[in-house]
């Protein structure tokens, strides 16, 4: 049957006794004296699951009505002797057996006496009665028995049992007796064995409802569980702070006085015992009833010595590994006993020897030994022929003390670690002979390095105590002027600093040690000897105590984890379908680590073996098309880091910028950037920072000092790396002020910028690099030879290939401009050849007043922009023609005269107009040049923020002086054009006025323009 239901059944049963209906056995009860007392004795002594048949069997055959009392302590004391959960159960099921016989006789009898118990715990013994009387009665709720504390009898309680009658006459018993027990001797944790036993039966069953008990009880007891459960968790936290507080405390006294002191002891015994016990007890009762384990903070000291130190992590901080096996891997002399070769030990040498023979011989091998080999087999041969008592330990004892050779310590101390757990008495004996002998010479100022290595290997091995070793350490820090202290803390701190400051154990104190030691060394009372061995002494310490904190690990997502591994791993060959396919399969655009990943190892070229960075390039250009956006994100990303660097120039980046023009150049080599890019790029950098992109001869500029190569060796970088008949092949070699023969010629003057003589590496780039350039191109270069010759060579490719430019423009512009516009002038030339007196000096004297009228309206556009130029330009070829029909007009009805007085009037005008305008034209030119002076000297100093373009040293090209009778104008277009004019003097000095009036004015407004800007 379900012991669920199994309760149930018995609950109801229990219930209707409770109410009345009493069980009556059938058939006639055996009412012997003999028998009765039998069942009582059997209750009192065997119930458990074994007996309790045959005990409800003489339940209902025996009479017990006259035993009733008898057999109710009876119960009490058979079930405080029970402890398993089967003789519970039994003890249940006779418990009720008798309430439905006797549920007035027996049950508040025994329900008192079991009260009764429990409120009287004079003894410890009460802890186990405790357990059973709660389990229990826990266990009789769910069956319907103690369900209240009115079921008891009153007149049986003692005096605090019935206050608790009273105040909680309805509440399951079990609560309050609960309750009670918490309470009683809190602060000791005298109840948390016992709670934790009853949380762990029955917390499942109090933290749901269920059909075993009341809603009510059940929220009321687990209430009453989960409060315990808090205030022991304060308690516990409390505990933990008094006990670190008490050891720290302990610690400082034993380092201070070298010695344990007894008074301290005791108390932090005490209290260490007791949190071992909240701390066992305290994580099941947490994890039970969902309240937070309590987290202790480490210790200030502990959080400084939570470092790392820098060699490899096999040997950690020793030398070498052989050192480190030697100090910290040993077997136990019982290991070594059953595993070493018997045949190696003279035990015929042993055999025809007393006692104290064996001995003496052992110590002379021992003083012979000089290996870990030679101290294995000694162990082994003390513990098989050598007898240990206590004339060996006082002639071991001896040896040690009286070694007069240092060089075998390390063995000895070997071999005292190994048979620690044989003779501890002779180890703490040794050690207060050392103790003594360091007390002795920090009183006297003596010196003994024989004891002082002897400590040091003990040290070593742990086999000193902690306060002991920082005790003699303090005291001679402390006393650091007296005589030795320095040397000796010199060689204590040279043998084993690294030991002290690295093991977990040690590392604080010595921490603390170290800075004491630091603090100390500022004493007025040291002398210059004592200063300069502390100042070796610090460079011994700063040597191994150059640390770092622990960093928490980086956890990689998985994808970005594998993203990186697939990049940086699997592209070993110049087959990349197997890469490319497994890139495929993730779809970058919506995966951000797996992105993030991907930029990130593009982001660092220096990460990469060069062999892989073709291999790299050629990986981006054969992305498919939903992750080819990355290849504008890894071009973006790795412009941006160039020009970073450029900014930071710091030189510890060096390699990084080479790796990244080496990148940038298997880019180009794969087709994923264009040469146009590339060629921007150069310019970028050999222009960075530098006013209007402009490098000058003698430069300070902090980002590009004159003995600075990190730029050319940049540009070398990219362009030696790079395949220049790919170059060829896009029409970028030569002719072009953007194609690699002028950047190479802009180059050439750069590098005559820098220092001379250059270092012998950057001049075997550029030999390199020249070289490669002339091997391709049809017109080869030299290497600059100095900054004359190559601002020469600048200046004549500039003017060349400017025009060039022009003339293909002038080629394409359209015929119609040209047509209309030398037309006009050709046709007035013919009228004045033809001899038309009249014509010509009416068209000249209109002519001159429309050139009033422009000078005019030039000097009211001052101001303007570029497009009211052109709208000139527009009006004054309207004007030509209304000048050219009112000619025709006037002509017809004017007199010679009239005419002549009209265009003496307009001479004079006209002359007077240029005289105005050449004045102004010299006012705007000084004007111009004192700007421009400003504007040199204020640029020396201010970043360009302009748009960055190619280079034009225009400052170094000379004015071309106009040719005698070739004169210019202004089209529609905006361009200018030359005009054969005729051979009439007077006309084409006019027209030579009005042209030199125009460009002044233009001259001006530019200037004017460029200082905006």
């Amino acid at each position: 049957m379900d012991p669920t239901e199994q309760t149930l059944q018995l609950r109801e049963k229990n219930e209707s006794s409770w109410r009345g209906d009493v069980f009556v056995p059938p058939g006639k009860l055996d009412s012997s004296l003999k028998k009765n007392t039998g069942f009582i004795k059997k209750v009192r002594t065997s119930l458990n699951a074994q007996n309790y048949v045959s005990v409800l069997k003489d339940i209902g055959s025996l009479s017990l009505e006259k035993y009733v009392s008898e057999v109710s302590s009876a119960v009490v004391e058979g079930v405080s002797k029970i402890s398993k959960t089967e003789d519970f159960q039994a003890s249940v099921a006779v418990i009720s057996a008798l309430h439905q016989r006797f549920p007035v006789s027996f049950t508040p009898q025994f329900l008192s006496a079991i009260v009764n118990g429990e409120m009287n715990k004079d003894t410890e013994t009460s802890l186990a009665t405790s357990r059973s009387s709660l389990r229990l009665l826990m266990e009789l709720s769910f069956v319907g028995i103690g369900t209240q504390f009115s079921q008891c009898d009153k007149s049986l309680l003692g005096p605090q049992a019935s206050k608790f009658c009273t105040k909680y006459e309805t509440q399951p018993i079990v609560l309050p007796l609960l309750k009670h027990f918490m309470s009683y001797r809190f602060e000791d944790g005298f109840a948390l064995p016992v709670v934790v036993s009853l949380s762990k039966r029955y917390g499942d069953i109090l933290k749901s409802p269920n059909d075993m008990i009341s809603e009510d009880a059940r929220a009321e007891i687990l209430q009453t569980f989960t409060v315990y459960t808090k205030r022991s968790k304060e308690l516990f936290t409390s505990l933990h702070s008094q006990v670190a507080r008490l050891t720290q405390k302990d610690f400082k006294a034993s380092i201070r006085t070298g010695r344990i002191l007894d008074e301290n002891q005791a108390d932090l015994r005490q209290k260490t015992e007791l949190e071992k016990v909240f701390a066992s007890n305290m994580a099941p009762l947490c994890e039970i009833f969902n309240v937070e384990y309590p987290s202790f903070e480490p210790a200030e000291n502990e959080k400084a010595s939570e470092v790392v130190v820098k060699p490899s992590k096999v040997v950690g901080w020793w030398e070498d590994a052989r050192e480190k096996s030697f100090y910290t891997e040993f077997s136990s002399y019982e290991e070594l006993c059953k595993t070493f070769d018997a045949s190696a030990i003279p035990s015929k040498k042993y055999a025809a020897l007393t006692e104290g023979e064996k001995v003496a011989l052992f110590v002379q091998h021992l003083s012979e030994a000089s290996s870990e080999e030679d101290v294995d087999r000694l162990t082994v041969e003390f513990h098989s022929m050598v007898p240990y008592n206590k004339a060996t330990r006082n002639r071991l004892l001896r040896f040690f003390s009286e070694i007069r050779k240092s060089d075998n310590f390390n063995i000895y101390a070997r071999f005292l670690k190994i048979n620690a757990d044989v003779f501890p008495e002779l180890l703490t004996e040794l050690v207060e002979i050392l103790d003594r002998g360091f007390r002795t010479q920090i009183h006297h100022g003596a010196i003994n390095f024989r004891n002082l290595t002897f400590f040091i290997e003990l040290v070593k091995f742990k086999l000193v105590p902690l306060h002991m070793v920082f005790h003699k350490v303090r005291r001679m820090t402390m006393d650091i002027g007296q005589t030795g202290n320095v040397d000796v803390l010199s060689v204590f701190y040279e043998r084993c600093g690294k030991f002290l400051l690295f093991e977990p154990e040690y590392s604080a104190t010595a921490t603390e040690m170290i800075a004491l030691l630091k603090e100390q060394s500022k004493s007025d009372k040291l002398s210059v000897n004592q200063k300069l061995a502390l100042r070796n002494m610090s460079l011994i310490v700063d040597s191994f105590t150059s640390v770092k904190e622990i960093e928490p690990e980086v956890k990689m997502d998985l994808m970005y984890e594998f993203v990186t591994q697939v990049l940086r791993k699997l592209i070993v060959s110049n087959d990349l379908t197997y890469v490319l396919e497994l890139l495929s399969k993730i779809n970058f655009a919506k995966d951000e680590n797996a992105q993030h990943a991907f930029l990130s190892v593009y982001a660092k070229p220096e990460l990469m073996v060069s062999d892989k960075l073709e291999l790299m390039a050629e990986l981006l250009r054969r992305l498919d098309k939903k992750n080819a956006f990355l290849i504008t994100m890894v071009v973006d990303n790795l412009t941006e880091g160039v020009i970073r660097c450029m900014e930071r120039n710091d030189y510890r980046q060096n390699v990084t910028r080479i790796a990244h023009m080496k990148l940038v150049a298997a880019l180009f080599n794969r087709k994923v950037l264009s040469f146009k890019s590339v060629i921007d790029l150069l310019f970028k950098i050999v222009c960075f920072d530098y006013p209007n992109n402009l490098p000058l001869p003698g430069s300070s500029m902090g980002s590009d000092l004159p003995d600075d190569y990190i730029r050319i060796n940049l540009v070398c970088a990219l362009l030696n790396s790079i395949e220049i008949r790919k170059v060829a092949k896009e029409k970028l070699l030569e002719k072009g002020v953007k194609t690699l023969e002028g950047f190479m010629i802009f180059f050439s003057y750069y590098i005559c910028c820098k220092q001379h003589p250059l270092p012998m590496n950057v001049r075997f780039n550029i030999d390199d690099l020249f070289r490669k350039f002339n091997l391709v191109a049809s017109r080869p270069l030299d290497k600059p030879t100095d900054v004359r010759s190559a601002m020469i060579a600048l200046q004549k490719y500039s003017t060349a290939e400017t025009q060039i430019v022009e003339s293909s423009l002038a080629e394409t512009e359209t015929s119609e401009d040209e047509s209309s516009d030398e037309s006009d002038f050709l046709a007035k030339a013919n009228d004045i050849g033809s001899g038309n007196n009249q014509g010509s000096e009416a068209e000249i004297s209109d002519k001159e007043s429309d050139g009033d009228d422009f000078d005019d309206d030039d000097e009211e556009d001052d101001d303007e922009d570029d497009e009211s130029d052109d709208d000139e330009d527009d009006d004054d070829e309207d004007n030509d023609t209304d000048t050219g029909s009112s000619e025709d007009s006037d002509s017809e009805y004017l007199s010679d005269s009239q005419l002549e007085d009209e265009l003496e009037e307009e001479r004079s005008r006209a002359q007077q107009q240029l005289e105005l305008a050449e004045l102004e034209r010299k006012e705007a030119q000084n004007m111009d040049n004192a700007i421009k002076e400003i504007i040199n000297k204020t640029t020396q100093n201010v970043r360009s923020t302009t748009t960055f373009k190619v280079p034009a040293p225009s400052s170094l090209l000379g004015n071309d002086t106009a040719r005698k009778g070739n004169f210019t104008f202004l089209s529609k277009s905006n361009k200018v054009r030359d005009l054969a004019m005729p051979s009439d003097n007077q006309f084409a000095e006019r027209i030579a006025r009005e042209q030199q009036a125009q460009r002044a004015n233009r001259e001006k407004i530019m200037s004017l323009l460029t200082m905006q800007e």
